[in-house]
């Protein structure tokens, strides 16, 4: 190849000179970023909100950055053709985006195998021997915040092809047309283990069929175990305690049931062992079995990917020198980074809007602030013919978003507490049970302005879900329910519809 005329040390003392004596615009940024990260690392407090401290600072070195690589890549030997680096770097882009896309498929489905998870069912300890015991999970804050299971179990033993003289009430034929003797358990052994640390102070507790408590409440800690002696055939029902700001604690167990009053240590170390390993996604010959059947070509496209990447960089670098293949590489990753960009910031405003677990959103902000505003609207009409000279009673305090929504309502009223001789024909309370004595007879309307989540509940298998779709194991759960209250005479009814 022709030689170039510059001398073959000139990039690296540039490099140096830029490192050691770059200007003062640049050592400003680089130390602004260097303590920006620092703080919102170490700052107890730091939230979404500092995250323009990072970005501001990091978009100007970028800028930098991205000037000096559109400088000449003309070096020593090499003569570089002017369409080789970008080309380089919409290749490497291309790439990323491949790399980003199938790992966003695997994230999925590891996700929904966390989430698919069974609840606990009753295990027989012969059936422990091997790893084929799926022992299941109890996901308070979601749907299966409560799990059912039917006890006594009645076990067929003693198969015989003729039922003998053996009383008929004890004895039924099993699924081979032989009669058995009915066998039932008389008491189960429990043992509950959280995944997460911070679920250690939720309490544990057993129903009865007639949800009567006939076990605990018991803080579970680091692990759980007991025994009950189940008096009625039916379905249990085992079931986490809220805690006192009324949302469930965002964590996973562990829930074992067998038969029988175990007590050897050694036995249960074992099952712990192994139920622990049940809680993270089998893994089989490198490929993660799902629920469903994995999706294999997305791993083998990840790491075909995951090596093409720095396979271009040294084929470029052979042919035209290492700083014309680094230029392709970071134009390639700064390209795809800016489309990244451009998803998250068009996913927070508008797919994900409001979503609790977007991170830019502190405090979620639903629609039913604009509904309250509608129903008073549309009840002020009825009540005075105006539309928003309704009178309103608001349990709550006047600086909450609440008084934002009804800012258009010049009746609005806040007090710390409804009293008991209400009668203005609108009302807004937190719904509690039982309702709240009003002077008047209401009819209500359930209204939810927040939601409650925890960072600190991701976990390895739902981390990539909320990085790439804000899915995780635990939804949002309801945080500040409200209530809006009509009277029946505004409403236009005559009778309050029971509870």
């Amino acid at each position: 190849m022709k030689r170039s005329r510059k001398c073959q040390n000139c990039g690296r003392a540039y490099s140096l000179k830029a490192w050691r004596e770059g200007t003062f615009f640049e050592r400003f940024l680089t130390g602004w970023l260097a303590w920006s990260l620092v703080s919102v690392t170490v700052y107890p407090g730091a939230d979404a909100d500092l995250a323009l401290m990072v970005t501001v600072p990091a978009v100007g070195l970028t800028v930098s950055f991205a000037l000096r690589l559109l400088q000449t890549a003309q070096y020593g030997f090499w003569e570089v053709p002017n369409w080789l680096i970008p080309l380089h770097a919409i290749a490497v882009a291309a790439f990323l985006v491949s790399l980003g896309t199938n790992i966003q498929s695997l994230s999925t489905k590891l996700y929904d195998e966390a989430k698919i998870v069974d609840f606990a069912k009753v295990l027989e300890v012969s059936t422990l021997n091997g790893n084929s015991a799926r022992i299941g999970t109890l996901k308070p804050g979601a749907e299966s915040s409560s799990m059912a299971i039917t006890l006594p179990l009645v076990h067929l033993v003693d198969c015989q092809d003729d039922p003998g003289d053996r009383p008929p009430e004890s004895i039924e034929q099993n699924t081979e047309g032989k009669w058995c003797e009915r066998q039932t358990t008389t008491e189960y052994t429990v043992q509950v283990i959280p995944i997460d640390a911070e679920s250690r102070d939720a309490q544990f507790i057993v129903k009865n069929p007639e949800t009567t408590i006939i076990h605990g409440p018991d803080k579970l800690g680091d692990e759980l175990r007991f025994v009950f002696r189940p008096e009625m055939e039916g379905e249990y029902r085992l079931d986490l305690l809220n805690t006192e700001t009324g949302v469930q604690n965002f964590a996973q167990y562990l829930v074992l049931i067998f038969p029988g009053d175990v007590t050897d240590d050694a036995f249960f170390e074992s099952l712990s062992s192994r139920a622990s390993l049940l809680s993270i996604p089998t893994v089989h010959a490198g490929i993660l079995m799902m629920s469903r059947p994995p999706n294999s070509a997305a791993v083998v496209i990840v790491l075909m990917l995951a090596l093409i990447i720095p396979i271009t960089f040294f084929l470029t670098g052979a042919f035209y020198g290492a700083r014309a293949a680094w230029r392709g590489v970071a134009f390639g990753f700064l390209l795809y980074t800016c489309l990244y960009g451009l998803a998250l910031g068009w996913q927070a405003t508008t797919l994900y809007g409001g979503d609790i677990r977007e991170l830019w959103y502190r405090e979620s902000v639903t629609d039913d602030y604009r509904t309250v505003a509608d129903v008073l609207t549309e009840y002020s009409r009825r009540e005075n013919g105006t539309d928003n000279l309704i009178a309103v009673t608001v349990e709550g305090q006047p600086d909450s978003p609440l008084r934002l929504a009804l800012r258009d309502f010049p009746h609005a009223h806040f007090v710390d507490e409804m009293p008991p001789t209400t009668n203005t024909p609108a009302a807004i309370s937190p719904d509690t049970l039982p309702r709240p004595m009003m002077g008047r007879e209401y009819v209500g309307q359930q209204l939810i302005f927040g939601y409650a989540w925890n960072l600190d509940s991701l976990n390895w298998t739902d981390f990539g879900s909320w990085l790439f779709n804000r899915r995780t194991r635990f939804d949002p759960v309801p945080a500040q329910v409200y209530r809006i209250w009509i009277a029946k005479e505004v409403y236009d009814v005559e009778n309050v519809p029971a509870g």
